[in-house]
């Protein structure tokens, strides 16, 4: 049974989390999507183009989720809930709690040029979305107007994927919430240089 073009996005998905980028070969894709390799070209170019655009689903899913904070009465208290997401994942989807985008800047030098680009556009706009909740909470009041907006906003983007990265690999979830607890008590300290 071959799947419509979303469904076959999804089940790539699923196989680039598990497997990652370098180690997910044709073969893999072809039974995930239950595709011949000429289908998988034909609707997709090749390996690189069917990541792209996996990884253009997976970027619009998480901005999707990091500008739910951005649009709640309590910025903070939705940022907690969200880096809390790892907390809610059962044993079937645990390879999802690392990011995809992470995952595959691991192998970095050994990525294609247009991936790379691809990945430093992700990053970027999911950076720019964690500046909204900063810009956000600074206009209810939840942080002073003293943080550095860009500079918090790529810190509080590196400390979701330290805890997504190890998260990965805890299993006392309190290690988790304790970790989720720090983030939101350190981002109103002071930011000025």
């Amino acid at each position: 049974m071959s799947y419509p073009r979303e469904e076959s996005i999804q089940r790539a998905m699923e196989t680039f989390w598990k497997k990652g980028y370098l180690g997910t070969g044709m073969r893999d894709l072809q039974a995930a999507l239950d595709k011949r390799p000429g289908s998988i070209y034909s609707a997709f170019g090749n390996k690189e183009g069917l990541y792209l655009e996996v990884l253009n689903s997976y970027t619009q899913r998480l901005n999707s989720q990091i500008l739910d904070v951005v649009e709640s009465q309590s910025p903070l208290d939705e940022l907690r809930r969200f880096l809390c997401i790892p907390l809610s994942m059962d044993d079937s989807s645990m390879h999802k709690v690392q990011c995809l985008i992470i995952k595959t800047q691991a192998d970095w030098t050994e990525l294609p040029d247009n991936v790379q680009r691809a990945l430093q556009t992700s990053s970027e706009l999911l950076r720019h979305s964690f500046q909204k909740i900063i810009l956000k909470a600074q206009s209810i009041g939840e942080l002073g107007e003293n943080i550095q907006t860009n500079r918090a906003a790529t810190w509080l983007q590196g400390q979701f994927i330290a805890l997504r990265t190890l998260a990965a690999g805890m299993e006392n979830p309190a290690d988790i919430e304790w970790m989720v607890d720090k983030i939101i008590g350190d981002l109103p300290n002071n930011w000025e240089e």
